[in-house]
C-alpha cells in the first residue's frame, strides 16, 4: 500500500490541512515553527494507533492537553490516509467481505477498477486518552479524500457513542488481563516457606502487602492484583487453602476473558458494507492487521548519535549467513555517498567488565572522532539500510551537513523512494532541486499550519516569499544584500550616505536572515538559480564572530559566482562604530536628554584612552566566545528512539547506557576546558595589541563606555545606525567603503 493523501485536523497547530497528490518522495517545507514536524507527528500517530491491528487503541500517542488544536479537547484528533492498492490487496479484501456477507457477492462485483483505501483514526481525550478506527471507506482513484463523492464505499464506520463503548470493553479486558498476569506471576514465585512472612505482612493492615517486601512477595504494580492476594491471604487458614482461593481468582479472570468479546456492542451501531451490525466483521480486522504490518521509520531531529548499537549491527552481518553481502551493500551506499570506508570489530572490554564492545570504524577512526556532518549522515543511512521499512518519515535530514553533502543526501533519500515511500521535512530549499520526481508543500503558520502543494512555479515565487524573501524583493529591485537584521541595514545605508553613495538609486534591497545560521534558508539552490536567472546581483553580508577561515570558505564554495560575500573583518558590525568621535557626540545627546548636559560631552581624545580602558574588561570575553563555540555545542539526548527497538535488552540497561553516553560527551569535553583555555587564551594574546578593538563583542564595548557617563547604549533601539550617521567618510573602515561603493557601482 502507498500513500495517496492525507487529511489532519485538530491536532496541535493544525485545525485541518492535507497533503494530496502524495509521490514516493515527498517534501515538506517551511520555517521554523510553521507545523513540519507536526505534520509528520501525526502520520507517525496514525500508524502508531494501528500498531496492534485492533480497533482502538488504548496507547494513544496523542492525548496531552496540548496535542488538541488550541486545547479543544471536546473535539478528537483526526488523522485520515488514502491508499493505493495493489490488485492483491483489493482482491484479498473482496474476498474477506464476500466470506462476510456472502449475500453481498453481486454488489461487491459492481465495484470500481482502481480504488483506494481511505482509513480515518480519531483521537479522544476522554475518559483516557485512546484511539479508535472511526472510520473505513473504498474510494473512487479520482476523489482521494471523500468530501463531497456519494460513491464512497463504506466498509466501517463507528460513531463516538460505540467507540466509546468498545473503549470501555477493551479497557476491562485489558485491566482484568494485568490482574490476572500479575495474580500468575506471584503464584509461580511463591513457595511455601514464603506462607509465615505473607501473613504476617498481610496481618499488619490493608495495604501493606504494597510496601516494600521481598521481591517474590510482590504482585508486580497493580494494586488490584494486590489486593486480591492480601485478602485471600487473611481469609486463608493454610498455604494450601491460599494457593487454591487465589487459582480459583485465576480460572474466573481466565474464563471471564474468554467469555468477552471486544468487539460486540450492546446493538447494531456498527455501520458495515451490508448494513448496521453489532460486531466487527473479520474482513475488517484482517484489512487493519494488513495495515498493520506496513512498517514505518520515523526519524526525529533530535536522533541519537551514532555507535555502539550500529557497530553490533555491522559487527552481528560478518557472523550471520548472507550477512557479508548486505554488510557490502551498506558499505558501498556508504563510500558512493559519503567517501568513506565503514566497518567494524570488536573493541576492548568495558570498564564495568561487559562483554567485548563493538566499534565503527570511519577510515580506519572511531566514528567518534569524526565530524558532526559524516556522523549524522551515517545515522540517517544505517537507520534506513538496517530497518527497511515501507514508509520514511525524516525530520530535517540536512542538519549539520555540508551543502555539497546535503545535495548528495537528497539524492540517496529520492533513490531510496522508488521502493518506498518517504515524507522529508527541511528548512533548506535546497531539498527542492532533487524533488521533481516527488510532491512539494509550502508548510505555513498564521492562525494555524496550512499546507500548499506547489508546483514548479509555485516553487519559485511561494517559497521565497515564505522563507521571509518578499516578491518585491525579487522584482523591483536590481541587487539584494541578504543582512543579519534590520539594524544592518540602518548601519549601512548611513554609510553609504555619509560617503555619497545612493543606494535607492542603485536599486538595492535588503533581506534579513535572522543570523548566519539561516544561510541554508536563503542560500538555496533553487532561491539562487532563480535569482541569477533575473540577472539579480547579490551579496551575503556576514559577521566574522567566531567563523574561522574553513567556514568561509565552505560558504563561499557553495555560493560561487551567482553571490557575493563579504564576511566583516572585526567581529560584528557595531565593531566597526567604534568612533571617538561618533560616540561623543552620541554621549552628549543622550546626557542632554536625561537633563545632565551640563556635565558636558567627553572630547575625543578622552573617548579613545576609555575606550582602550574598557576594551581589557573584555578580554576574558574574547577567549570565553571561541571557548565556548568549540566546547559548548549541544549534547542531544537519544530521545524514544533509543527505547523502540525490541533488542532484549531492559529498560534500565537502556537508560543507564543513554545516561553514560551523554556523561562521557559532557566529560571529553570538561577535559579539555583547561588546555582548550589555555590554547585559546595565547592565540587572544597574540592578536591582542592589533586587533583587541576588533575581537571584543562590539555592542558590549561600547555599552561599557557609554556606562562610564551614566548612559547606555541599546543596538535594539537604534544606537548603532545613530553611531553610524555621525560618523564622518574617514571614520568608515576602508573595506567597507570599497564594498559599498561595489554594491552602487
Amino acid at each position: 500500500m502507498k500513500v495517496e493523501h492525507i487529511a489532519i485536523d485538530n491536532f496541535r497547530s493544525i485545525h485541518s490541512c492535507s497533503l494530496s497528490a502524495c509521490q514516493d518522495f515527498n517534501v515538506l517545507i517551511g520555517k521554523n515553527n510553521s507545523g513540519k514536524s507536526n505534520v509528520l507527528f501525526a502520520i507517525h500517530a496514525f500508524f502508531q494507533a494501528l500498531r496492534h491491528g485492533d480497533i482502538i487503541c488504548l496507547e494513544s500517542p496523542i492525548g496531552k492537553d496540548v496535542d488538541f488544536h488550541q486545547k479543544n479537547v471536546d473535539t478528537p484528533a483526526g488523522i485520515a490516509l488514502t491508499f493505493q492498492m495493489s490488485d492483491d490487496e483489493l482482491t484479498s479484501l473482496i474476498d474477506g467481505i464476500v466470506n462476510d456477507f456472502p449475500q453481498m457477492a453481486n454488489a461487491v462485483g459492481n465495484f470500481e477498477p482502481n480504488l483506494r483505501l481511505r482509513v480515518r483514526v480519531e483521537f479522544e481525550h476522554r475518559p483516557q486518552p485512546y484511539a479508535c478506527i472511526k472510520k473505513l471507506s473504498l474510494l473512487p482513484h479520482d476523489n482521494q479524500s471523500a468530501i463531497g463523492d456519494d460513491r464512497e464505499t463504506i466498509l466501517l464506520e463507528v460513531d463516538r457513542k460505540a467507540a466509546l463503548e468498545l473503549y470501555e470493553t477493551h479497557s476491562q479486558y485489558q485491566r482484568d488481563n494485568e490482574i490476572l498476569q500479575a495474580i500468575g506471576e506471584f503464584l509461580r514465585r511463591m513457595e511455601r516457606d514464603d506462607w509465615p512472612e505473607l501473613q504476617r505482612v498481610a496481618g499488619e493492615g490493608v495495604g501493606r502487602l504494597r510496601r516494600p517486601r521481598p521481591l517474590r512477595l510482590r504482585a508486580g504494580s497493580n494494586p488490584e492484583a494486590d489486593r486480591i492476594i492480601e485478602s485471600l491471604s487473611l481469609e486463608s487458614a493454610s498455604y494450601e487453602e491460599f494457593r487454591e482461593a487465589l487459582q480459583a481468582e485465576v480460572d474466573r479472570f481466565t474464563m471471564r476473558a474468554q467469555r468477552v468479546d471486544k468487539h460486540r456492542l450492546d446493538q447494531d451501531v456498527v455501520t458495515t458494507f451490508s448494513g448496521t451490525e453489532s460486531s466487527i466483521p473479520e474482513h475488517v480486522h484482517s484489512l487493519l492487521r494488513h495495515l498493520a504490518d506496513l512498517t514505518v521509520l520515523n526519524v526525529t531531529d533530535d536522533r541519537r548519535p551514532i555507535g555502539r548499537t550500529e557497530a553490533e549491527r555491522l559487527l552481528n552481518l560478518k557472523m550471520q549467513r548472507g550477512g557479508q553481502e548486505k554488510l557490502t551493500r551498506i558499505q558501498d551506499i556508504v563510500f558512493a555517498l559519503l567517501g568513506v570506508q565503514i566497518d567494524a570489530f570488536a573493541g576492548e572490554p568495558s570498564s564495568r567488565g561487559r562483554d567485548l564492545s563493538a566499534e565503527l570504524d570511519v577510515d580506519d577512526f572511531v566514528v567518534e572522532v569524526n565530524g558532526s556532518g559524516i556522523k549524522e549522515a551515517l545515522r540517517l543511512v544505517l537507520d534506513i539500510e538496517f530497518e527497511g521499512a515501507a514508509l520514511l518519515l525524516i525530520e530535517e535530514p540536512e542538519i549539520h551537513l555540508h551543502p555539497a553533502l546535503e545535495t548528495a543526501m537528497m539524492r540517496y533519500l529520492r533513490a531510496v523512494g522508488r521502493d518506498r515511500q518517504v515524507f522529508v521535512t527541511t528548512h533548506s530549499t535546497n531539498f527542492l532541486d532533487n524533488a521533481t520526481r516527488g510532491s512539494v508543500y509550502l508548510v505555513s503558520k498564521h492562525d494555524s499550519t496550512k499546507t500548499e502543494l506547489l508546483d514548479q512555479t509555485g516553487m519559485i515565487e511561494r517559497v521565497p516569499e515564505e522563507l521571509g524573501i518578499r516578491l518585491s524583493s525579487l522584482f523591483i529591485y536590481d541587487r539584494l544584500l541578504f543582512v543579519e537584521s534590520r539594524t544592518d541595514e540602518e548601519v549601512i545605508r548611513a554609510w553609504a550616505k555619509t560617503l555619497g553613495m545612493n543606494l535607492n538609486q542603485a536599486n538595492v534591497g535588503f533581506v534579513y536572515t535572522s543570523g548566519s545560521r539561516n544561510l541554508a534558508y536563503f542560500a538555496a539552490e533553487s532561491t539562487l538559480e532563480f535569482l541569477a536567472a533575473r540577472r539579480m546581483k547579490l551579496w551575503f553580508v556576514l559577521d566574522r564572530d567566531e567563523k574561522d577561515e574553513d567556514d568561509i570558505a565552505q560558504i563561499r564554495q557553495h555560493l560561487g559566482p551567482r553571490a557575493g560575500v563579504f564576511v566583516l573583518d572585526k567581529r560584528e558590525i557595531e565593531n566597526y562604530l567604534c568612533s571617538p568621535r561618533a560616540m561623543c557626540i552620541l554621549i552628549g545627546q543622550k546626557l542632554a536628554m536625561a537633563g545632565n548636559g551640563e556635565r558636558g560631552a567627553p572630547e575625543p581624545e578622552e573617548m579613545m584612552a576609555i575606550v582602550d580602558e574598557e576594551v581589557e574588561k573584555l578580554r576574558s570575553v574574547a577567549v570565553a566566545k571561541r571557548v565556548t563555540k568549540l566546547l559548548c555545542k549541544p549534547i542531544y539526548p537519544s530521545g524514544g528512539e533509543a527505547f523502540e527497538s525490541a533488542d532484549g535488552r531492559s529498560v534500565e540497561s537502556k537508560v543507564r547506557e543513554e545516561i553514560d553516553r551523554l556523561e562521557e560527551g559532557i566529560s571529553s569535553r570538561r577535559d579539555a576546558v583547561v588546555e582548550q583555555i589555555d590554547r585559546i587564551t595565547e592565540e587572544v594574546e597574540d592578536q591582542w595589541l592589533r586587533r583587541r578593538l576588533d575581537i571584543v563583542p562590539g555592542d558590549l564595548l561600547i555599552d561599557l563606555v557609554f556606562r562610564r557617563f551614566g548612559v547606555r547604549f541599546w543596538k535594539r533601539k537604534g544606537d548603532s545606525a545613530r553611531l553610524a550617521e555621525f560618523m564622518e567618510a574617514e571614520d568608515i573602515a576602508p573595506e567597507i567603503a570599497s564594498f559599498i561603493r561595489e554594491v552602487c557601482g
